[in-house]
């Protein structure tokens, strides 16, 4: 019994050693494993800060990269790119060296390079550390464009906003601002360098407050007008005009853009319906854009004009046959005989008083229809003129330019050789850009997307519309837009169409147009002025703008108005136009073919590189076109 005893005592003490060891062995495993735990924790979370110390150093790069370039343009390359740190040591806000970090910084755009559609680049920033760790991180940055503005001014003087104008999208004046008692409305962001707003209370903002002592904004210099002229010229599409005329909204050179449905599905997606016509006349400026101030005899009489007239079935004195004749030729059938002078005086009156009347620009077919409101052939042939013989006529396309001509509904229309096709389609070196070195008068209808440059002045001659209103639905892809870039002014005409006239001045104000408003639709940039020829003659109460008397009635322009010196188109008692100014949102987006820009670089987004293998000269290589 007491030797059994003996060796159960002996087994127990061998297992217990067993356990102990296992024991300590385990907690000998956990140890270890604790201690690898905490120096793997210990070694992630470096890591961890490291990679982002990497990411915060390359972000920041990023950013003053950016404000390398916004303090010198010249940085930025029209291709490849430009190497604007390499491997730079890197500090912190403090100002302290950050150990062991280096930072590369590299500029150039990407995507469409030409600036057609805008100037767009990427900042690369490479950031490696003293273990091999590497970051790169890409910022999109863009140039903003003038376009974005619904309104910018660079001297304000003290003209005033007032009788409830309504200006819908961004407002910037690095000159004071001053608004009327009788109010106005701005429906977006209002920037100002200035201080104060004059006579802020009398505005509504119902968008965000506005925003006074901002960094003023440069105007573009004339030296954008180049690299344009060349553009213009690559396409055929460069004009020598001339300064002719006896007041500053007059041109011997007009052009009217036409938009031709050439397959029954007219929209804003479809390149090939964007014509121009060019009519010139350098003796006559005054009847290439419908004034009155080459007329012979005394006050400018609207009974003389060659551009004004009626078509008038018959009887008041003057019959027509339906034929539409100016007031300058009224020795016609039906007319009374002989055509004395008294005779012609009562044969204009009657024509100007009808219900038919109507003005319009020099070289118009409807001046010589033989089917008043209808042109035919033998209309068209009657103004066509003798270009190239004195400068006078329409401009006969060239060789070199092409056109629709297997399409009937282009080839039926007399005028044909005479249509410029503004897109691609039909003249492939086209990049939207009209060069007209002299004065230029617009009018019409833009299908596409063009920038109208010139050195000199340009008159809005009559309404200037896309052939989808901006704004509406069908007009959301931004396939359609229109600039102008003026080196002088940008006036809206003070002529027969634009302003009411009256026969011999006296008596009552008429209107000799379809509407009795205007419509730009347009983003017009100008080193001078915008504003309206003898915007403080004529009547103040002869037209309405949205039930408001006025001279002239509304001036709606759906687009910007950049300026240097702020220009009027109106007066407080209603001479003039009332403004009813809305904002194109697709000028920010997409805005008109190479609009001059205000040479800052704003921010898009950031994205993460993998740094792996990555070569930044590779990378720009395969990002960019022409």
């Amino acid at each position: 019994m007491i030797t059994r005893r003996f060796h159960r005592a002996t087994d127990q003490r061998g297992i217990a050693l067993v356990v102990v060891l296992l024991v300590s062995f385990a907690v000998s495993g956990i140890a270890l494993a604790a201690s690898m735990w905490i120096l793997n924790a210990g070694l992630i979370t470096r890591n961890g800060e490291r990679n982002a110390t990497l990411h915060d150093v390359a972000v920041a790069g990023l950013e003053e990269g950016r404000s390398q370039l916004n303090g010198d343009p010249t940085l930025y390359p029209a291709a490849g790119f430009t190497t604007l740190a390499t491997d730079a040591p890197v500090t912190n806000a403090l100002g302290a060296t950050v150990p062991g970090v280096v930072r590369s910084l590299f500029v150039g755009p990407d995507g469409i390079t030409s600036g057609q559609y805008g100037v767009f680049g990427t900042l690369i920033a490479v950031v490696r550390d003293g273990f091999g760790n590497r970051a790169v991180r890409r910022l999109q940055v863009n140039q903003e464009s003038f376009a974005k503005y619904a309104y910018f001014t660079n001297v304000e003087g003290a003209i005033q906003f007032a009788n409830n104008d309504q200006i819908r999208g961004p407002v910037h004046s690095n000159d004071r601002i001053n608004v009327a008692g009788s109010g106005a409305t701005f429906f977006d962001s209002l920037t100002t360098a200035a201080n104060s707003i004059n006579g802020e209370n009398n505005a509504n903002f119902p968008g965000p407050a506005p925003r006074k002592g901002v960094p003023p904004i440069p105007m573009p210099t004339v030296a954008a007008f180049a690299s344009l002229q060349v553009r213009a010229n690559n396409a055929g599409m460069s004009f020598l005009s001339n300064q002719n005329g006896n007041t500053p909204g007059e041109s011997s050179m007009r052009m009217e853009f036409i938009s031709i449905d050439l397959n029954g599905d007219l929209d804003s997606t479809d390149p090939g319906e964007g014509f121009v016509r060019i009519y010139q006349d350098n003796n006559r400026p005054w009847y290439v854009t419908a004034s009155l101030t080459g007329n012979p005899g005394p006050n400018n009489d609207l009974r003389l004009s060659p551009n004004c007239g009626a078509a008038v079935p018959g009887g008041a004195g003057v019959g027509t046959n339906g034929r539409f004749r100016t007031a300058a030729d009224t020795n016609f059938a039906g007319a009374p005989n002989p055509p004395s002078a008294a005779n012609r005086v009562t044969a204009a009156t009657n024509l100007l008083q009808h219900g038919n009347r109507r003005c319009y620009l020099g070289g118009d077919p409807r001046l010589a229809s033989l089917l008043w409101p209808a042109v035919n052939a033998a209309d068209w042939a009657a103004v066509v003129g003798t270009w190239p013989l004195n400068n006078t006529g329409w401009i006969p396309r060239p060789a070199g330019i092409g056109a629709p001509t297997t399409i009937a509904a282009f080839t039926n229309r007399p005028d044909n050789g005479h249509l410029w096709p503004t897109s691609r389609e039909y003249n492939a070196a086209w990049e939207g850009v009209i060069y007209v070195n002299g004065r230029v008068a617009v009018s019409g209808v833009v299908n596409g997307r063009v920038t109208i440059a010139s050195p000199n002045n340009v008159v809005i001659a009559d309404d200037f519309r896309m052939a989808v209103d901006p704004g509406s639905a069908a007009a959301a892809d931004c396939t359609m837009i229109a600039g102008i870039f003026s080196g002088d002014s940008i006036l809206v005409a003070n002529n027969t169409l634009n302003s009411p006239q009256q026969i011999n001045n006296t008596g009552t104000w008429r209107t000799y147009d379809e509407t009795t408003q205007e419509d730009i639709h347009a983003t017009l940039l100008t080193l001078d002025i915008f504003g309206a020829a003898s915007y403080n003659t004529g009547p103040n109460n002869a037209q309405t703008c949205n039930a408001t008397q006025s001279g002239r009635g509304c001036l709606n322009l759906a687009g910007g108005v950049i300026q240097n010196t702020r220009g009027a188109v109106g007066l407080v008692d209603g001479t003039g136009y009332i403004k009813r100014y809305s904002y194109n949102a697709c000028a920010s987006s997409d805005p008109p073919p190479y609009f001059p820009t205000t040479g800052r670089f704003v921010r898009n987004r950031i994205y993460e590189l993998d740094p792996k293998d990555f070569d930044v000269a590779a990378w720009f290589a395969a990002n960019q076109n022409n």
